[in-house]
């Protein structure tokens, strides 16, 4: 009898398991169809299915079409996943999100003929959104753990940092009045290339009658009398490092890193740039 009870005993946790997930499920999808009925007024939203896991509380939304009311062009995203969300008072204090396979289709115009001139397919070019922070209420310390633009088989552009003295909870208004109090401690711009700067080189070459070679020879001579000009150890390194880049155009990134956080207010009414990227303690590294 107790072998039989043992036999049993996992497919009663299965069908438990399975019982709640499907629940979750069904509450989840009623949030998100609300949500979508908030937006009916400006776009309709279309989707296929909606995922949740128990054990990790990772939510996600495959196959979203967003239609703009009025206008011809449809907004694709193969899935939106949503990893971690916790609510503050009024925002979420602590969210980490994906938008996975974007592509617009019905839009024409000048980005279109772009990446047609580049040897993109449009319609291939599929793009990735990832957001992750953390707000700090308490102590108003705002986290940037990445908000990342990934364009596949082109490059991604990232962006951390780390703010204080932000008050998100108080409305935009309070928002926009203290923004120069709010402090930076860090932050870094980074931009890592798949094949966008190789087929750039090649086309603005094609269009000067030079080879890639001979165009690349003329911007580093550019950028090396430059850099034999000045006497900024920063601006120098600066150019040397975009420098290294175009030569071989991998991985580039704007760091800034102040011995002391600086006020946003003081960035704004900075007339010397040398002076700023000091005060920063700013660096470009290839």
């Amino acid at each position: 009898m107790r072998r039989s009870w043992w036999l049993i005993l996992p497919i009663v946790l299965v069908a438990i398991y399975l019982g709640i997930n499907l629940y979750a499920k069904r509450r989840v999808q009623k949030e998100v169809d609300n949500a979508i009925a908030e937006m009916s007024s400006f776009a309709d939203v279309q989707y296929e299915d909606v995922d949740f896991n128990l054990f990790t509380h990772k939510t996600s939304v495959k196959g979203v079409v967003i239609s703009p009311v009025g206008e011809e062009r449809k907004l694709f995203i193969d899935e939106i996943v949503v990893f971690k969300a916790e609510e503050g008072r009024k925002i979420f204090t602590r969210l980490h999100m994906a938008f996975k396979g974007i592509r617009v289709e019905g839009q024409e115009g000048r980005v279109t003929e772009l990446l047609e001139e580049l040897g993109y397919e449009p319609e291939e070019t599929r793009a990735d959104v990832e957001l992750d922070y953390k707000f700090d209420p308490e102590g108003k310390d705002f986290y940037l753990r990445t908000l990342s633009y990934r364009v596949r088989g082109m490059g991604e552009m990232s962006l951390s940092l780390h703010l204080s003295n932000v008050d998100l909870e108080s409305g935009a208004l309070s928002l926009l009045l203290s923004f120069p109090q709010i402090l930076i401690h860090e932050a870094r711009l980074s931009y890592r290339d798949d094949s966008l700067v190789p087929r750039l080189l090649k086309v603005t070459a094609e269009k000067r009658g030079i080879s890639v070679e001979g165009l690349i020879e003329e911007i580093t001579a550019e950028i090396e009398r430059e850099v034999s000009r000045t006497e900024d150890r920063i601006t120098s390194e600066a150019l040397t490092a975009f420098k290294e880049f175009l030569e071989d155009p991998k991985e580039i990134s704007v760091i800034i890193s102040p011995r002391r956080p600086v006020p946003l207010g003081k960035l704004k009414r900075a007339k010397d740039p040398a002076q700023l990227m000091k005060t920063l303690n700013l660096r470009i590294k290839s």
